[in-house]
């Protein structure tokens, strides 16, 4: 080894060195990496070493070659042991390259004008064996591996190159000459590379490969419709592009599987996803293929079997495609074959659990074969089981393993098994406590299953007085993959006079209790005679409801079906509070979930927090102050801090900036969630008791965006604590964009200059977009990236007339409000027709460039922290602003309250659309003659929307007549004339009893001032003298008028 750093030395080293590595078998590897690690790693350097040099004289030397693939062999052999060799030696001999080199490489591809270069098949074997280890260890990242795959992905199999060459292999007849070097590279290496390096990142996709299926999908699925049925012709090379293709794609569903939005674009028919299969059987029934596969994936025809089986059953669980098996023999019977011919656990498991999908009870009997989770549904691989005696081993695994309740679940429908279960006293010991405390909501699913199953729940349920008052006719008993078919059952069974119960309209989910059990609406009017098995009942079954709700809390489809109305989940809610405000109830819950009634205000609180955040409910809450009263006795009562960070989570979506400041609860919230939160911090399993810190988190995230809790969050002083977080914890970053609004907290952060450097240099690297976002969301109310903007030549050229600033929740009505803007001529910016993307930069921009800026209010827009940033940048640069309502029920709170004043608004909510748009258009054009004629027009308060009466007119430029030209000469009384002169009625009132000389001191301070200390300053004067928030349109204007008046004083000064 050491002779390679010699420049010249003997071929001879290079024999050598092929030999000792090609002398290395699976026993001898783990004991020549102990003793030869640091040569092994000269060795990888030098190769990548001479890979990315500018020459290849070596190329062509066939002592090389014989080299390079000797050690491709090596390495690959060394990914496959798994048994002795440390991965992270295994990672440091693989990638020992440096992003210098690699780019190198690249450049060289690229650069490449001969297709078939010896060099793009060497490097190609170096790519796949880092494709082998990545498939195999997700969990490793290193900075290189995302260069790499970052790189792959952007520049080649999202390339024109890569679509050019898959329409080359849709062709029926392919000659070998079309497998160059480049196109193996392109469609076997870089797709191995793509989906095995997507494996590691399956929870933080690169966004360039959100829409790759739209490109590729109609290729491949004619490459393998075509070469499906000449499969014994296929080369080694069609067989390495075709696996690779395979795995991409099959991959990339997989990844998507829980939304299922590429298996769509995918199989847009049932027919293409029928022809899929049948392509893929002819494939998988190809027996060179199945009889060669090995233990592991050290092969072209393991991956293949593995991408094949493991896609089946992704497909059959996700489409009802049993039929084309059972009515197909063959088929099934290839899959029966490859499970007993192959030596692969992964083929046998996925082939089990596919027979197990498609396989009736009787089929299995016949065809007598033993994923045990789909097999456990078959009444004969359940008899078998309980022959084996084998569920004390399921029972040991089920603590480790969850997913073994839903088998032994299953399993437990079996009488045999059944007696097995109940003949375990400790287990059904720990099944009933676990009932009792277990707080994952699917869990306890599965574990209310097995005991209702064993009888040990409901034998002796006192159920004759349910029974002698049947309050149905009818019960739909059905899976929710046949929901839509059931809903027209019902509804004409309805129609016909029947009282039909089913599970999506009157106690959604597959709840044990449900099926025995009055609705929660009915009992929740007499919650003070609950008996302590009532109360145990409603509880249990509210648990299991919410939980299924909260398990889908992205989808919200279980809300959805739970809740198709806004006036059922408003109901519901009441019923919730009628509940919650049982006195007797709330005292009593405890630190822990020991006792019914700390597990239904936990659950009541839990469900509402994620109600309040999933639909626009805030109004119930606002208008009915006596729900509000209950959160906040409850919180203040409970001695359970779960309950309590549920409360505070809804009180800081319902309560506004105002109400914050009458109940004066936020400096106790502030010190609630920081204690909490750092002694999470501080304990090694990131957790307050059983509390996440993740949790905690967003409860903070949501509280914050609240002034009140940012300026208690202030006087903590406890920003350091949160910066040491948000390295660890990215919802840190939002949580201090948001707090980073206020004035003391900004000042906090700017003196710590550590984290201002650090935001810096992130601002300049991070590829993390939402990070991203968020950094220059902080740097930019910092003023540090946008004090020293260069405005003045973009302020000269308007080019729009219009820019809407809106929430994304509000995207369609803003749309529908940009089209017919549009309609009628005006120009108008807005981000998703014209720079799409929330940068602070571009935001900056489309404000400089408009005329008029249209904000478009709600509950979204008031917490987003770029609307706000938007918001206040408009207001700064002295945009005109004109405000819609466009959340039914919403009223202005806090800092989007200040920022309007008494500015008029039009609420979309109030009018129908098209009298809506009248009254903006109307609007627009009172801002349109202003802008023209320099008119201040005086709103009238107090009104959804109300224009002025006034006639507009220009006005003398010259002073009233009766004023004198001096301001320093006017008297009060002159001061108040000329303020309503003006309409500037607010003013008037605010500035009574000042004269000229006052108005001047004022101007000046105006002028001199920083902008934010006077508009805090004069807020308070105007609370305190009129109890009126300061208008920000009356306080321009009298800006702007005293300059006019002092400019003209200036011009009529007599000469001498």
């Amino acid at each position: 080894i050491a002779a390679l750093n010699i420049s010249s030395f003997s071929i001879d080293v290079l024999d050598e060195i092929k030999f000792f590595l090609e002398k290395q078998t699976d026993e001898t590897l783990p004991s020549f990496i102990s003793r030869f690690f640091q040569s092994l790693l000269i060795l990888e350097r030098w190769i990548w070493q001479l890979f990315s040099q500018e020459s290849h004289q070596w190329i062509n030397e066939s002592g090389y070659q014989q080299l390079f693939y000797s050690l491709a062999s090596f390495n690959k052999k060394l990914i496959f042991n798994y048994d002795n060799v440390d991965i992270d030696a295994k990672a440091s001999l693989l990638f020992s390259l440096t992003i210098d080199q690699i780019n190198n490489i690249f450049q060289k591809i690229e650069r490449s004008a001969d297709d078939d270069n010896l060099f793009i098949s060497l490097i190609s074997l170096w790519f796949d064996n880092h494709s082998y280890f990545l498939f195999d260890n997700p969990e490793y990242i290193l900075p290189i591996i995302n260069h790499i795959g970052q790189y792959i992905i952007d520049k080649y199999v999202m390339s024109k190159e890569y679509k050019l060459y898959l329409i080359q292999l849709r062709q029926s007849h392919l000659s070998q000459s079309v497998f160059t070097s480049k196109l193996l590279f392109y469609i076997k290496t870089c797709s191995f590379y793509f989906y095995s390096y997507l494996f590691s990142r399956v929870n933080n996709f690169p966004e360039s490969v959100d829409k790759m299926m739209h490109y590729l999908y109609e290729s491949y699925l004619e490459i393998i419709h075509i070469h499906s049925h000449s499969v014994e012709s296929w080369s080694k090379e069609l067989l390495g592009c075709i696996i690779q293709l395979m795995g991409l794609v099959h991959g990339y569903c997989w990844y998507d599987r829980e939304k299922k939005v590429q298996m769509k674009i995918l199989f847009p028919t049932d027919k293409i996803i029928c022809d899929y299969v049948k392509d893929v059987m002819h494939i998988m029934s190809h027996k060179p293929f199945y009889k060669q596969t090995k233990p592991n994936r050290s092969n072209d025809e393991t991956i293949l079997m593995e991408s094949i089986f493991a896609f089946l059953f992704m497909l059959i669980q996700a489409y009802d495609i049993n039929r084309l098996f059972r009515v197909n023999t063959t088929m099934r019977d290839t899959v029966v074959l490859v499970v007993e011919a192959t030596v692969n656990d992964k083929i046998a498991i996925c082939g089990y659990s596919i027979l197990g999908e498609i396989l009736t009870d009787d089929q299995f009997k016949e065809l007598k074969v033993v994923g045990l989770q789909t097999l456990s549904k078959n009444d004969s691989i359940q008899e078998s089981t309980a022959h084996l005696n084998k569920m004390n081993l399921l029972i040991e695994m089920c603590d480790e393993y969850p997913i073994v309740y839903d088998i032994i679940w299953a399993f437990s429908f079996n009488q045999d098994i059944q007696e097995q279960l109940r003949s375990n006293l400790s287990f059904i010991s720990k099944l009933t406590q676990l009932s009792k405390e277990c707080d994952n909501e699917q869990m306890s699913k599965m574990i209310h299953g097995i005991l209702w199953n064993l009888e040990t729940n409901h034998e002796n349920r006192p159920t004759s007085k349910i029974k002698d008052e049947k309050k149905f006719d009818i019960m739909i008993s059905y899976s929710h993959k046949e929901k839509d078919l059931c809903k027209q059952i019902d509804e004409e069974l309805s129609k016909a006079g029947y009282r039909i119960w089913i599970d999506f309209d009157q106690m959604h989910g597959n709840v044990m209790d449900a099926m025995a059990q009055e609705i929660i609406h009915i009992h929740s009017h007499s919650v003070e005679s609950w008996s302590k098995e009532l109360l145990s009942c409603i509880t249990q079954l509210m648990s299991l409801v919410h939980g299924s709700c909260w398990c889908d809390r992205e989808k919200k489809v279980q809300m959805k079906i739970l809740f198709p109305t806004g006036k059922i989940i408003c109901d519901y809610i009441k019923d919730l509070m009628r509940i919650m405000s049982h006195k007797p109830f709330y005292k009593q819950t405890k630190p822990n979930r020991s006792n019914d009634e700390t597990i239904l205000m936990q659950s009541i609180f839990a469900f509402l927090f994620m109600a309040v955040q999933t639909y626009d409910i805030n109004w119930l809450f606002r208008s009915n102050t006596t729900m509000r009263d209950i959160v906040v006795s409850v919180v203040e009562a409970t001695l359970n801090d779960k309950v309590a960070l549920g409360g505070y989570g809804i009180l800081g979506e319902i309560l506004t900036d105002d109400e914050f400041k009458d109940l004066k609860i936020a400096d106790n919230m502030s010190r609630f969630f920081f204690n909490m939160l750092e002694d999470a911090w501080n304990q090694p399993t990131k957790k307050y008791k059983h509390l996440p810190i993740t949790s905690l988190l967003r409860g903070l995230q949501t509280l914050s965006k609240n002034d009140s809790i940012q300026q208690s969050t202030a006087h903590l002083n406890k920003m350091n604590l949160l910066i040491e977080m948000c390295d660890e914890y990215p919802i840190v970053y939002d949580i201090i964009w948001t707090l980073s609004f206020n004035q003391d907290i900004q000042q906090q952060l700017r003196y710590n200059l550590s984290f201002i450097s650090k935001l810096t240099q992130l601002s300049k690297e991070c590829d993390n977009e939402q990070i991203c976002k968020m950094i220059y969301g902080i740097l930019w109310n910092l003023e540090i990236n946008h004090e020293n903007r260069q405005t003045s030549k973009i302020k000269n050229e308007k080019r729009f007339d219009i820019m809407i600033s809106y929430s994304h929740k509000e995207k369609v009505l803003c749309k529908q409000i940009y089209e017919e803007l549009i309609k009628s001529g005006y120009r108008v910016w807005i981000d998703f027709d014209q720079m799409h993307g929330n940068m602070m930069d571009t935001m900056a921009q489309a404000i400089e460039q408009s005329h008029i800026i249209i904000i478009c209010m709600s509950e979204h827009y008031r917490k987003s922290n770029y609307c706000r940033a938007e918001a206040h940048y408009a207001f700064q640069q002295q945009r005109k602003i004109v405000p819609l309502i466009l959340q039914k029920q919403y009223k202005p709170d806090g800092w989007l309250s200040f920022l309007i004043g008494h500015l008029l608004y039009v609420d979309f909510n109030q009018y129908e659309f098209s009298q809506a748009m009248k009254m903006l258009f109307k609007e627009l054009k009172v801002e349109d003659i202003c802008e023209t004629n320099a008119v201040p027009i005086r709103p009238k308060a107090d009104a959804a929307v109300r224009f002025p009466t006034l006639s507009v007119s220009s006005p003398k430029r010259s002073a009233s007549p009766t004023f004198p030209q001096n301001i320093l000469q006017w008297t009060q009384k002159q001061v108040q004339d000329w303020l309503l002169e003006h309409n500037l009625v607010q003013m008037s009132r605010l500035l009574m009893n000042h004269d000229g000389r006052s108005l001047i001191y004022l101007s000046q301070y105006m002028k001199n001032c920083q902008p934010q200390q006077i508009l805090n300053s004069l807020q308070q004067d105007s609370l305190r003298r009129i109890n009126e928030s300061i208008s920000l349109i009356e306080l321009s204007y009298f800006h702007s008028l005293i300059d006019q008046q002092k400019s003209s004083t200036k011009k009529k000064k007599p000469q001498h």
